[in-house]
């Protein structure tokens, strides 16, 4: 593993500035992807990343041929809340190479301040969320980073927090949601906003994509980054609603509507959506047993429901990038939404509803994705348990 060069941190720092140091640092080794001269190899299935401490947070650029992980990790120091001699230390990791580059490190009193809100886009642009906890009501801020240790605020609020950070395809805008907090943990509003960040980043105006009233429960962008799905709810009872929002005019295009929708994800090469469905229970069944169907809708407007079906919602669920194959992390028995726990994984074939599962539980992260399809959708990274990150290879390398 390489060393830094000349960006040793001061010890000591305060919470907020260790904070904003290691994030700088963090960025200063995005947007940059390094591709190996000959033409990219392909990576060895297995353990490709062993943290001596803890990762806390997992992202991938994914281009073909100059895929990397960027990889959050803490080193040392007492179990929480007594963490005082803690290291947080952000590394990237090349998957043909295995090899780790410490892109920065620095004393941290905490084990963590991003919760896991990290974005990084095809290309290796990075976007972090950083967290005013000690703000009243808290806010949070959203940082990018464009290589070349620049790195900006490129939201405008201070009175807002952001999750479900989302890139667009060519990495000149963000989608999120908007919290607006009261007393906390008391919600005031939600909203889906998006916004442009063009090259170097600067504040820019935040966008609003939802509905009056409608609360947004899931977005992805399409293909051509002109356009985001959003999944939202009526303000009063009613079907859930799935609709395409033009970026950034806002021209609105319904798709699909049901009680219940989840775990949309969109398909990076072919552009497919891949939505579920919750039916209604039948006598008898519990909540956990209720059919969970999967629906495809095709960028010519046509909408199948695929071979594939579920007995459960998953604990998430992401697309190939051809649209073939769909990543499923069930849910571990006895799991709840506060504290999930993966119970394995398993990928199915959308054409058949075939499947194959993989003796594996991916560490349960909600963004960035649990899993990341590689080397165009023949192969999966994810972090497993506290420390390892493993490549598994679902099709044959050609």
């Amino acid at each position: 593993m390489t060393q830094p060069h000349n960006n040793a941190l001061p010890g000591h720092l305060p919470f907020r500035g260790a904070a904003l140091a290691c994030l700088a640092l963090f960025l200063a080794g995005c947007g940059s992807p390094q591709q190996n001269a000959g033409g990219p190899s392909i990576p060895a299935a297995g353990i490709v990343y062993q943290s001596q401490g803890e990762i806390l947070a997992l992202a991938a650029a994914t281009i073909e041929g100059r895929e990397q992980a960027f990889i959050w990790e803490r080193i040392g120091g007492d179990a929480w809340p007594s963490a005082s001699a803690a290291v947080m230390r952000v590394l990237r990791l090349n998957l043909a190479t295995r090899q780790a580059t410490l892109l920065g490190e620095s004393p941290s009193p905490v084990p963590g301040f991003l919760d896991t809100c990290i974005a990084v886009s095809a290309d290796g642009r990075c976007a972090v969320v950083e967290r005013h906890w000690d703000s009243t009501p808290v806010w949070s801020s959203v940082f990018v980073g464009d290589g070349d240790e620049m790195w900006t605020r490129v939201t405008p609020s201070e009175d807002l927090c952001q999750i479900q950070l989302s890139w667009s395809p060519d990495g000149n805008a963000l989608a999120y949601i908007s919290l607006k907090y009261g007393e906390f943990p008391k919600i005031i509003s939600t909203e889906a906003v998006a916004i442009a960040v063009p090259r170097p980043a600067r504040v820019g105006s935040e966008i609003v994509l939802t509905r009056p009233g409608h609360l947004p429960l899931d977005l992805e962008w399409a293909t051509s980054g002109r356009r985001v799905y959003l999944i939202s709810h009526p303000p009063e009872d009613g079907d859930e609603l799935l609709e395409a929002v033009d970026w950034p005019t806002l021209s609105r295009q319904q798709l699909m509507t049901a009680g219940s929708l989840a775990e949309l994800s969109v398909a990076r090469a072919s552009g497919d959506v891949i939505v579920m469905e919750v039916r209604d229970r039948e006598s008898g069944e519990t909540a956990d047993s209720a059919p969970v169907v999967v629906w495809r809708l095709r960028p010519d407007g046509t909408v199948e429901e695929t071979a594939v079906t579920l007995n459960r919602l998953p604990l998430a669920a992401i697309v190939s990038p051809k649209g073939e194959r769909l990543a499923v992390v069930l849910w571990a028995e006895g799991s709840d939404a506060r504290s999930p726990k993966a119970a394995g994984l398993v990928v199915y074939q959308l054409a058949d509803g075939t499947s194959r599962r993989f003796d594996a539980s991916p560490s349960t992260f909600f963004n960035p994705p649990p899993v990341h399809w590689m080397l165009g959708g023949r192969a999966l990274l994810f972090q497993e348990g506290k420390s390892k990150v493993r490549l598994v290879m679902v099709e044959a390398s050609r």
